[in-house]
């Protein structure tokens, strides 16, 4: 996440198709001296279960990395998302099988809180053509690299998925004033 002064920050990102709204943490959006606007918006979870009220929307850029260009999203700021993945630490070589592609999250074996959640609305222009399927579990490619989705066997503790599309991605701000 950056600015018209190139201030950026690279985030774990959930690219999320039921999401009806792009989630940032406000940790994430304050330090690069983002505009905010403030609103006051509920933000439900799964079932319908309430989070937290949203009382702040900005402007974004996120950085597509596969194609030089960037997309412009608004979200909306929480003072957390709560999601974290994995549940515990893979070991390194827990997907062999993707070893030799350039993954969208460089660290998807640490664990980490997602700070973005990308909504539905710009789904369609994250993914970008081309899938890979090996062995149980598909990589599609997207603006940020390949993504994993499937489950994980090896040989730890029992895993609780807490989610699935799992990125990193550089969000920088518009130079537009919101």
């Amino acid at each position: 996440m950056g600015d018209n002064r190139q201030r950026r920050k690279t985030v774990r990102a959930l690219l999320e198709p039921c999401s009806e709204a792009t989630l940032i943490t406000t940790s994430i959006a304050r330090p690069l001296g983002a505009s905010l606007k403030r609103v006051n918006v509920s933000i439900s979870g799964a079932a319908g279960s309430p989070m937290e009220a949203a009382r702040v929307r900005t402007r974004l850029y996120l950085h597509d990395i596969m194609r030089a260009m960037q997309l412009l999203v608004e979200a909306y700021g929480l003072q957390r998302i709560g999601i974290v993945t994995p549940s515990h630490t893979l070991p390194t070589n827990a997907v062999p099988q993707f070893a030799d592609i350039k993954l969208a999250d460089p660290e998807p074996y640490n664990v980490r809180p997602i700070e973005v959640i990308l909504w539905a609305d710009i789904y369609n222009q994250l993914v970008l053509p081309g899938i890979i399927q090996r062995d149980g579990n598909v990589a599609p490619c997207t603006i940020f690299g390949w993504i994993l989705t499937g489950s994980i066997s090896y040989q730890g503790p029992a895993l609780t998925l807490a989610a699935v599309h799992c990125t990193t991605t550089t969000l920088e701000l518009p130079n537009t004033v919101y």
